[in-house]
């Protein structure tokens, strides 16, 4: 339908296809008819072996997903592994260079109110000591997301997160 303002100044619908004016208590063009909808078109389903590969799907990650809630400890291990191997790649190293200026130091302070020393690069790995918020130590290397600190004589493994580093 089109409008347009004849010399009345009322609006007037004019039917698009045959161009009949379409009185103002219609909706449709009276010649015309109310607009078609286009045949609705009937899908043809899947076949067998379609059907096949979806339920083979759904039953593949239903069982992955019962697999994984009911061995927990399998992929704990696995994030250990991986944790590990990172840590001995000598390229994600990064050594602390020792200072060149005396007048100057590097100093690392825990950051948080209580931090966990653990003896590997490791959230699961057994903790060695507690370290509490404004506590200074010493930094061997970092790797990764992990520092290795000097604790008197022990070393150990902290979250690198956990440090604010200062130059004093």
């Amino acid at each position: 339908m089109v409008s347009r303002k004849p010399k009345s100044g009322r609006d007037v619908e004019i039917c698009s296809v045959c161009k009949t004016v379409i009185r103002s208590t219609r909706i449709f063009c009276e010649v015309c008819g109310p607009p078609q909808l286009p045949p609705e078109e009937v899908p043809g389903g899947i076949n067998f072996g379609q059907t096949f590969i979806r339920v083979f799907m759904l039953v593949a990650v239903f069982s992955g997903l019962v697999i994984f809630k009911t061995q927990p400890d399998t992929f704990s291990s696995v994030d250990a592994l991986v944790t590990k191997i990172k840590s001995e790649l000598p390229i994600l190293q990064e050594e602390i260079p020792p200072a060149d200026e005396p007048d100057f130091k590097l100093v690392h302070k825990v950051n948080v109110a209580q931090a966990n020393v653990r003896t590997e690069a490791s959230a699961n790995s057994p903790v060695l000591e507690v370290l509490h918020k404004g506590q200074v130590v010493k930094m061997i290397r970092k790797v990764n997301a992990w520092s290795q600190i000097q604790l008197g004589k022990k070393k150990g493994w902290i979250a690198t997160r956990l440090l604010d580093s200062t130059v004093e």
